[in-house]
Order: C-alpha cells, then structure tokens, then sequence
C-alpha cells in the first residue's frame, strides 16, 4: 500500500508485515493527488498539484523504489513563452514557479527543466523546501540557435536583479557566469541577444545600454556617451544582419545604434508614454505596443 503526504512525500507500507516499508521523500513538490499501482509490475504510477505524472520502479535494494520516468511542466502559472530554433519546433517558457523549462511540440519526451544545480540535495541538506534556493522569477527571456554548441546561448532576466543569467540549451543547465554591470544600484529591465549569437544586449532602469560578449562575459561598453535614455530602457531589439540594434525608453523615444560602433544613428520621439519594443525581421516593421493607451 502507498500513501501520499500534502509535502509530496509517499510512504510504501508492507501489509503482511504491517510496517513502513520505505520511504520516497520529495516524490512531489506539493500534494500527491493519485497513487496507484500497475498490475503485475513492480511499477507505482503518481500524480501531484505540481503539474507533474511520475513512474518509480521498485527494484533497488530490498526492493526500493527509483523514478523511472516523469512529465511534468510549470507547477505556477506560466509568464514567458518564446518559440525557439530555425523550425520552431521547442518552446522556451519561464513561469511563477521560477523554473525555466524547454518544450518539445514534436516529441514530449524530450522536453525538460533546465538545471539551476544540485538545489534538491541542497535543500534536504539544509531541511527547506528546493523552491527556496531557485533563482527569482524570470522578467524576461531571450535565445539564439545559432551558437548553441559553442556557448551559452539564453539570457534571463530576473525580478529585481542586476546580472543576467545565462543558460545552455545544449546541456539544459544555468551556467557559473553571468552578465554583470559595472554599477551596483541598477536592476535589469531588457535584454537581447544578437542574431549572430555572440553578443548580449542588456538595458537598465538608470537609462544604461551596454553590450556584453556572450562567449566570455566581458563587458564591452555602452551604447551612447553615458545614458541610452532619460529613464529605464523598456525594450531592445536588433536586426538580422547585426548592423543595427534599437531601443525603447520611458522617455518615449526610440532609438537605433550602430552595432559596432555602439553610436547613436537616429532618434523618434512618441507622443504617448512608454511603448514595449517588437522587431519583425521578416518584414523590418516596429510595432509599439502601449499597455495604457492602445485600445482595440
């Protein structure tokens, strides 16, 4: 017999002998909805509110249990989702659950949690729950394909933050660097990365543009003499052919650089506050989206 624990713990209890038989400690990362057993197999499939179907086979020592397979996606809400790769064919998404996740649309076996660490031993080391050591939740969430198996190739935003994480598809893990600026009181409010694959643009809340070297980390200067904008950059996108990057403030001006030389080359003003900067490079056409004032 199983029982489940509102902790997503399971208890196997041997009913000849009537004693626990063993124990699977953080089987869930919340309540166990089901358990059952599968007919003439050593195999115990479970269920959970985390969003997650689990297999375990008992055939460890003394007929202990191990996962055998799992599904699962975001146990909150999810709050990012970009499709990512020439096909389209996986889904970039990072949700409330602060867990960044890589979707397969054509097999689901391949889709997975990308690794933040050995946060599950860590936890049961320390006797908290593993959520407590996760990054904070993502704001924001960029990747290029192209240099996939040569560095990190996502960048991720995360709620008052001032480094950008930075990722591997590849190897389906946080990597040890990060994208740091040189002030300490800023936070992050956009990224981007180029189509190239090799440089990392970050905007912050001080009006600060800089360009980052996603291969080595190394900061590689501002865009503009000092500020890119008058107040928070909102958003950063650059074309396909690397030539040209823009960007958005809240001093509702939008902005195009030149990519290597990082100088200003043009200047539109809004008449309206704050637009979110989108960039087509299949047809070159900007669409402001302005969250207060656009009704449909």
């Amino acid at each position: 017999m199983v029982s489940g624990s509102t902790e997503g713990h399971l208890a196997v209890w041997d009913l000849e002998k009537q004693e626990l038989h063993c124990t699977i400690h953080d089987g869930h990362q919340s309540t166990i909805s089901t358990s059952t057993f599968l007919s003439s197999q050593p195999l115990l499939l479970t269920t959970g509110a985390d969003n997650s179907i689990k297999i375990w086979v008992f055939d460890g020592p003394g007929g202990t249990a191990r996962l055998l397979k799992e599904r699962s996606g975001h146990r909150a809400p999810p709050t990012i989702a970009r499709f990512y790769g020439a096909n389209c064919e996986s889904v970039l998404s990072a949700g409330h659950d602060r867990s960044v996740r890589m979707f397969c649309v054509i097999k689901d076996e391949r889709s997975r949690e990308l690794s933040q660490g050995h946060i599950e031993s860590k936890s049961r080391k320390i006797n908290i729950t593993s959520d407590n050591l996760k990054l904070p939740p993502v704001t924001a969430l960029v990747a290029e394909e192209i240099r996939e198996r040569d560095w990190c190739n996502v960048m991720t935003s995360h709620s008052g933050g001032r480094d950008v994480k930075l990722w591997s598809t590849l190897s389906g893990a946080l990597s040890d660097t990060k994208l740091s600026p040189k002030l300490e009181t800023i936070v992050v409010t956009a990224i981007e990365i180029t189509a190239c694959g090799n440089v990392g643009i970050v905007g912050y809340n001080s009006g600060h543009l800089t360009a980052f070297n996603l291969q080595s980390s190394i900061n590689r200067g501002l865009f503009g003499k000092m500020y890119a904008h008058r107040g928070k950059v909102v958003g950063i996108s650059s074309d396909s052919i690397n030539k040209h990057v823009y960007s958005v403030g809240t001093d509702a001006k939008l902005k195009v650089w030149e990519m290597t030389s990082r100088e200003e080359k043009a200047v539109v003003a809004f008449t309206f506050p704050s637009p979110f900067l989108f960039y087509s490079t299949g047809k070159a056409v900007f669409l402001p989206s302005l969250s207060s004032v656009m009704t449909s």
